[in-house]
């Protein structure tokens, strides 16, 4: 199809004054387009002359003796007060956090893994497998510092706000890239995927792939901007499987804003990367399944209705983006009443229907061309860009989050980790209303000071959040004012003052926990543990541990594989001199989870029950692992 009369006009007005992929974004034509027109009006001299100036300004020598498209170092340099502005914001709004303790699955995953100080890879976590590498030199090189963990967060963090800020930019405007890159910086909503030391998967797989994106749309079409693009996307599916679904974002930017038909080829190094982890993902679901259901002991259905899942996600989300006051770690509050529904149901529909009406709207009002998707457009106005804008990141918000979406029962229905990602979307088109309001005649001094202050506010709302994560007791405090009905929270909130030595207490909670989810192993086993630290404290009140044992027993009933009840049980047994009943349970505990301390254990009780033969192999055996320990050539000298 031939240029327009009006994309004909364009170019020859601004070709001097604007750069060349500009031009291309504001008449919808490639680039090679644009350059073909000019040699056909051009005379020979002059075109080449312009290619000539062309590639000096945008391509500078790589190292190896080739061209690359985008000078990094230059744009660093240019833009370095800037982005040491946008530095600061994140250093301000998460300086206070740094020193935040280990809280939730930092525990398992840093502090009791006996993996952590060795580089293990299996099938099962290869897709996560940059983030055990992570772990293990942060380790290697800090121990279990939680400055050093948390560090890591803020510099991939930091990671993405810089690529954030160059990619708006660079393909739209200096102003909307600092907008998009401030609120970026400072949103509380992000907290859980910094402070959180767990959350750290989500802005790593975050930053390689908008690292990916910014090289796949700034650098020029060559073998080596493929390459490297697609190096940043395998390692970000590397880091999380939720990048998989990223890939339909290569497609869609070139056909919103190059107006590019869809062609395989030119994407095949990202759908086979994704083809392949995708096949490992959807391998996984089963195990992934049953891991939640084992975990947190919901045997319901594990289909979620997607007509109530989706639209009360998305409007959490938006909620939460806009008015960022209910953080929690569970956001368990998701039960409405029919009125309720309806209106997050309007306002899904208003979502959805805004990104059906700028496609509308770039596709020229024309409903063949909404159908027939595969086709790209080619004009363009600056009213049709907005809406072209509108379109791109509101579609990369719901694709960024597509994999929690699903009904299948893999994830929860909102976690703040999962939009960490897909949150640039939202903040691209609030910028974009911001940037047009700045253009009003007699706004713009106003549009800043209104903009400064919700900074402020929402820098002042991440250290507040930050404050929450300091420790268990704070995490679990603030997940109990904004969680009420999850069994979680009232289990740890039993934790919290089991630790405070105020047991009653602590026994209300894990009761709360289980009549909650009366299949809540873990609640039960706290609810024992806590029963058996009374019996210590009221040694006249033997109640206490038969409270215990039946406790216990409950736990292994809905957890046959909770080995640390068979354990407590064994050891009220042995405490009581009845060694043989004592035996029985740390005989099981020790078929669940066969490790050193409960072979010497085990191997203890049979000494008191005057078994030392079988005391003697598991000893021997011991020794075979570990020839030093002292304990057990002590224990083995008494046989």
């Amino acid at each position: 199809m031939g240029l327009s009369h009006q994309q004909k006009k364009f170019i020859k007005k601004n070709i001097k004054g604007i750069e060349l992929s500009k031009i291309a974004t504001d008449t919808g034509l490639m680039e090679q387009e644009i350059l073909d027109y000019l040699k056909g009006i051009w005379k020979k001299e002059k075109y080449e002359k312009f290619v000539l100036q062309l590639n000096n300004t945008l391509e500078i020598n790589d190292g190896f003796g080739k061209k690359d498209v985008f000078d990094f170092k230059s744009w660093i340099k240019r833009e370095k007060y800037i982005l040491l502005g946008l530095l600061s914001l994140v250093l301000f709004a998460y300086f206070n956090g740094l020193n935040n303790g280990f809280v939730s699955d930092d525990i398992g995953s840093i502090l009791n893994n006996p993996n952590i100080k060795r580089f293990v890879v299996d099938a099962f976590t290869i897709a996560g497998i940059v983030n055990t590498f992570m772990l293990y030199i942060v380790y290697k090189f800090a121990g279990a510092s939680e400055l050093a963990f948390r560090a890591t967060n803020l510099l991939f963090h930091s990671g993405c706000i810089f690529v954030i800020y160059l990619i708006f930019e660079k393909r739209f405007s200096k102003k909307l890239g600092i907008i998009v890159a401030t609120i970026f910086a400072v949103h509380p909503l992000l907290v859980e995927s910094i402070t959180w030391i767990s959350g750290g998967p989500y802005a790593r797989y975050s930053f390689f792939f908008l690292t990916s994106f910014a090289i796949f749309i700034l650098g020029k079409s060559s073998r080596k901007t493929t390459v490297l693009s697609s190096i940043f996307f395998i390692l970000a599916i590397l880091s999380s499987e939720k990048a998989v679904p990223l890939i339909l974002i290569y497609p869609l930017y070139d056909f919103v804003f190059r107006g590019q038909n869809f062609k395989l080829k030119n994407y095949i190094s990202y759908f086979i990367t994704a083809g392949i982890f995708s096949i490992a993902f959807f391998g996984r679901i089963g195990q992934r399944i049953s891991g939640l259901q084992s975990d947190y002991y919901n045997s319901s259905s594990t289909f979620t209705n997607p007509f109530l899942q989706i639209p009360i996600a998305i409007t959490e989300y938006l909620k939460l983006i806009i008015w960022p006051i209910d953080l929690s770690l569970y956001h368990s509050e998701l039960n409405f009443s029919q009125q309720e529904y309806l209106i997050r149901l309007f306002v899904f529909l208003i979502f959805v229907g805004v990104i059906i009406y700028s496609y509308w709207r770039i596709r020229g009002k024309n409903f063949g061309l909404m159908i027939k998707f595969w086709k790209a457009h080619s004009i363009s106005t600056s009213e049709v860009e907005n809406y072209k804008f509108i379109f791109f990141w509101l579609l990369f918000f719901l694709i960024s989050l597509s994999v929690t979406l699903t009904p299948f029962g893999i994830s929860w229905i909102v976690a703040e980790r999962y939009v960490y990602l897909g949150s640039v979307g939202i903040f691209a088109v609030v910028g974009l209303f911001i940037s047009r309001l700045l253009e009003v005649k007699g706004l713009k001094n106003y549009v800043w000071a209104v903009f400064a202050v919700a900074v402020i506010a929402l820098s002042i709302r991440t250290i507040i959040r930050n404050g929450d994560w300091k420790n268990e007791d704070t995490l679990w405090t603030a997940t109990a004012k904004t969680a009420p009905s999850s069994p979680n929270t009232h289990n740890n909130m039993g934790d919290v003052y089991v630790r405070n030595g105020e047991f009653e207490k602590a026994v209300e909670e894990f009761k709360m926990a289980i009549q909650i989810n009366p299949n809540y192993a873990d609640a039960y086993h706290n609810l024992a543990n806590t029963y058996q630290q009374m019996a210590e404290f009221n040694s006249e009140n033997s109640n206490f541990l038969q409270l215990s044992i039946d406790s216990y027993n409950e736990a292994i009933k809905y957890n046959p594989n909770l080995w640390q009840s068979y354990q407590n049980i064994g050891i009220i047994y042995f405490n009581a001199g009845d060694y043989e009943n004592s035996i029985g349970f740390f005989e099981k505990a020790f078929s669940k989870n066969p490790n050193i301390n409960l072979a010497y254990n085990l191997a203890l009780v049979y000494s008191k029950a005057d078994k030392p033969d079988q005391a003697k192999k598991l000893l021997l055996d011991i020794l075979a692992v570990d020839p030093s320990n002292q304990r057990v050539l002590e224990l083995i000298s008494t046989l």
